[in-house]
C-alpha cells in the first residue's frame, strides 16, 4: 500500500562529467523524467579524464540548461556512485547509450553497482538516431577549432560554452 511518504518517492541519478553538457544529455534527462519523481544530475570528475572546464562551471551551465525542469536537481559529488545513491534515497542509475560497445562497458559498471550497492539498478536509455553522434569530446573539439555546435548543446548555454571552450583554442 502506498503511504504517500518520502519512502515512496522514486529517485534516479544521471551521473557524468558533462564536459560539456550536450543535447544528448538533455535528451536522457527528458526521457528519464517520466520514470521517476526526482532526478539527480550528479556531476563528478572522472579519474581517467581531465575536464576542460572546472566543476563549478559545469554545474552552473547544467543548472541553467535544466532550469525548466523542477523535478531535476543538479549536484556535485565525489566518491562511489552507490554511496551517493544511498545518501539520497536513489534506487536507480540512468545511463544513455550511443553504441553497442558502450553497452558492454556500462553493463559491467551496472553489475558492479548492483553488487556493491545492495541492488541499485541501472536503466539504459539508448540514444535516439539523431543524437547518436553527440559526445562531449566531439563538441569540445568542435569548440576548440571554432566549429558550429548549433543543436549539439542546449541553446541557452551555447554562448557560455563557446566563450569558455573556444578560449582554450588560443591558449
Amino acid at each position: 500500500m502506498n503511504s504517500g511518504g518520502l519512502e515512496d518517492i522514486k529517485r534516479m541519478v544521471f551521473p557524468g562529467t558533462f564536459d560539456p553538457f550536450t543535447s544528448g544529455h538533455l535528451d536522457v534527462v527528458e526521457r528519464a523524467l517520466p520514470l521517476c519523481d526526482q532526478l539527480y544530475v550528479a556531476v563528478f570528475d572522472n579519474a581517467n579524464k581531465r575536464p576542460a572546464a572546472d566543476r563549478a562551471s559545469r554545474l552552473a551551465w547544467i543548472r541553467k540548461a535544466l532550469l525548466a525542469y523542477p523535478a531535476v536537481q543538479v549536484l556535485s559529488f565525489d566518491g562511489l556512485l552507490v554511496d551517493f545513491c544511498h545518501r539520497n534515497g536513489v534506487t536507480a542509475i540512468v545511463r544513455g547509450l550511443r553504441s553497442a560497445a558502450q553497452f558492454e562497458e556500462e553493463q559491467t559498471m551496472a553489475e558492479i553497482n548492483r553488487r556493491i550497492g545492495g541492488g541499485i539498478e541501472t536503466v539504459f536509455l539508448p540514444s535516439l538516431p539523431d543524437k547518436r553522434h553527440l559526445s562531449s569530446s566531439a563538441v569540445r573539439e568542435l569548440l576548440r577549432l571554432g566549429g558550429d555546435i548549433t543543436g549539439m548543446v542546449p541553446t541557452v548555454i551555447e554562448p557560455d560554452l563557446v566563450e569558455h571552450y573556444g578560449k582554450r583554442a588560443t591558449e
